[in-house]
């Protein structure tokens, strides 16, 4: 049966995903710490995306549109795993350009959603981060990974190319030659390879929990006031989407947006050394 994405057609895409069910997408959103967590839970074949798990990750991030108290969002794998990617059976019974088609456009929307959430997003990557997994990990505005942790993007190896964006932001996160190096030569990345090619920002301390040191890492960013880290979240999502002139006319209007708000009264009240 084909799959078709568009012209009202979504529901063609999630009922035929859905049949190729296993895994969960978990989200806990915390109202004090404002940091919402996502967990990719697929245990058995480490977290690999089925594709119910697909369709649980657009609603998922749908949710996060929707949080207007929020400011942070990690995304995190269970039992001690990110994410391999695709679970194998969704190209073993999807597997004509069609099908490629739909699964890709649907992947890409949630991803470039999650990418422009008005939350600082942190991808916290334990044990392995292959294919589809390392893709998503740059649609999170940083990634943190343990020192026994690996990022590959293993495409190459099964005939394919990067089909989630991963390959168009990868680009843009280490450049063009290094991106080459990675998807071509299915480069594996190391903690310390990622730290040294700017694909990671920073080695998880070894004495936590990864969640609990990807949580203070991330608290560390978003202390501000909620419509100030939302706004600089959303003036720095713009800037990297559009040309310079339209990037500056949405920083101009996120600005009028909190200029003479309660933070900026407040603080004018507190003499404040910086």
């Amino acid at each position: 049966m084909p799959l078709s994405e568009g012209n009202g057609n979504d529901v063609d895409i999630v009922q035929q995903l859905q049949k190729v069910d296993g895994g969960k997408i978990k989200l806990e959103k915390s109202d004090d710490s404002k940091i919402a967590i996502l967990t990719i839970d697929n245990q058995r074949i480490r977290n690999a995306f089925s594709g119910s798990m697909m369709v649980q990750l657009r609603d998922a991030v749908n949710q996060l549109e929707g949080w207007k108290d929020g400011k942070g969002v990690i995304v995190i794998g269970a039992g001690g795993n990110f994410c391999s990617g695709a679970d194998l059976n969704i190209a073993k019974q999807f597997n004509s350009p069609e099908h490629g088609d739909a699964m890709c456009k649907l992947m890409q929307t949630t991803l470039m959603k999650l990418k422009r959430l008005p939350l600082i997003s942190t991808a916290v990557i334990e044990g392995k981060a292959l294919g589809g997994g390392a893709e998503l990990t740059t649609a999170c505005d940083f990634r943190l990974i343990a020192k026994e942790a690996e990022i590959r993007f293993v495409h190459v190896q099964r005939g394919v190319t990067p089909g989630w964006g991963g390959g168009s932001r990868l680009v843009k996160i280490v450049g063009r030659r290094t991106a080459l190096k990675l998807l071509a030569g299915s480069t594996k990345l190391t903690a310390n390879d990622a730290l040294q090619c700017g694909l990671a920002d920073d080695i998880l301390n070894s004495n936590e929990t990864a969640l609990h040191a990807g949580e203070e890492w991330l608290k560390q960013l978003i202390a501000g006031p909620v419509n100030s880290i939302r706004g600089i979240k959303q003036v720095v999502a713009c800037a990297d989407d559009v040309d310079i002139n339209q990037a500056l006319q949405f920083e101009r209007s996120i600005f009028m947006s909190v200029w003479g708000a309660p933070a900026l009264m407040k603080s004018l009240e507190i003499k404040k050394k910086y």
